[in-house]
C-alpha cells in the first residue's frame, strides 16, 4: 500500500468515527501525496468537506499573534511593559493595560466574545479597530 492509500485509509476511519472533519494536504519534497476533504462542513445541510473547503480558524490566530509580538520584543521594536494605547490609539488608557497583560490574559479587559449579543451583533459583521476599542471600553 502506498503513502496516499495509507493516509486516505487512516483519515477515512477518523472521519467515519466523527473524530475528524476537515481537509488534509500531505506532501513530500514538494510533491503532493494527498489533497482531500473528510467529514462534513455542514451537518445541517449534509455538505461534505473538499480539498478547497474554507474553514474558520477560530483561536488559532492567538498563537501567531503572540509569537509575532514576542519576535518584535526580541528585536527591540516594542516592550512588553508598554501600555497598549501606545499602539492602539482608541484603546481606553486609564486602566494602564500593557502588552504583557493582554498576552497573559491578566488585563481585566472583558471577553467580548462571551457577550450574549456577540454572535448576532459582531461575529459576522465587519468592524474597525476604533469600533472594537469602543466596545471594549463600554464593558
Amino acid at each position: 500500500m502506498d503513502k496516499k492509500q495509507q493516509i486516505n485509509e487512516y483519515m477515512n476511519i477518523l472521519a467515519e468515527g466523527n473524530y475528524f472533519n476537515g481537509s488534509v494536504l500531505a506532501a513530500n519534497r514538494g510533491e503532493v501525496i494527498l489533497n482531500k476533504g473528510y467529514g462534513l462542513s455542514s451537518y445541517q445541510y449534509a455538505i461534505e468537506n473538499t480539498s478547497i473547503t474554507k474553514f474558520r480558524i477560530g483561536s488559532l490566530t492567538k498563537s501567531f499573534t503572540g509569537a509575532a509580538v514576542l519576535l518584535l520584543h526580541q528585536q527591540g521594536r516594542l516592550n512588553l511593559l508598554d501600555n497598549i494605547y501606545a499602539y492602539i490609539n482608541h484603546f481606553p488608557s486609564e486602566n494602564g493595560v500593557t502588552i504583557h497583560h493582554l498576552l497573559s490574559h491578566s488585563s481585566g479587559v472583558a471577553d467580548f466574545t462571551s457577550s450574549s449579543e456577540y454572535w448576532e451583533k459582531y461575529m459576522r459583521l465587519p468592524s474597525s479597530l476604533k469600533k472594537q476599542a469602543a466596545e471594549i471600553q463600554a464593558r
